[in-house]
């Protein structure tokens, strides 16, 4: 199983640069519910900020919460994915918006950590 999700993951990563708009979304939350992090965790991030003119309001939302769950060090990738979305705001729906929020949850609770390991050194 672990082999076969490596697989996927090195797979994904490899053609990062040419999923469209919606297949990178797609790839993007698989590789967040399968735990891919430690292999889609720069390539995906750095592939939305790259097309982040080819996203919808609700991609971009969507895009926000999966790059949190992937990234190590999200908000350098959310400031840019939330600076696009911000002309969309009267338009996001609850779900969306739901969305933001986790990402930026998700990004203060890796902050957190990451000044956690810090310290512990």
């Amino acid at each position: 199983h672990v082999e076969f999700l490596e697989s996927l993951g090195e797979a994904a990563r490899r053609k990062a640069a040419e999923f469209s708009a919606a297949e990178l979304c797609n790839v993007s939350c698989a590789g967040a519910t399968l735990s891919l992090a430690p292999i889609l965790g720069v390539c995906i991030p750095g592939a939305a900020l790259k097309r982040v003119s080819d996203f919808r309001a609700d991609q971009l939302a969507l895009m926000m919460h999966v790059v949190s769950r992937l990234s190590d060090s999200p908000c350098e990738y959310l400031q840019v994915l939330e600076h696009a979305i911000l002309p969309h705001v009267p338009t996001l729906t609850p779900v969306d918006l739901r969305y933001i929020s986790m990402a930026w949850t998700q990004a203060r609770v890796s902050t957190e950590k990451l000044r956690e390991a810090y310290a512990a050194r």
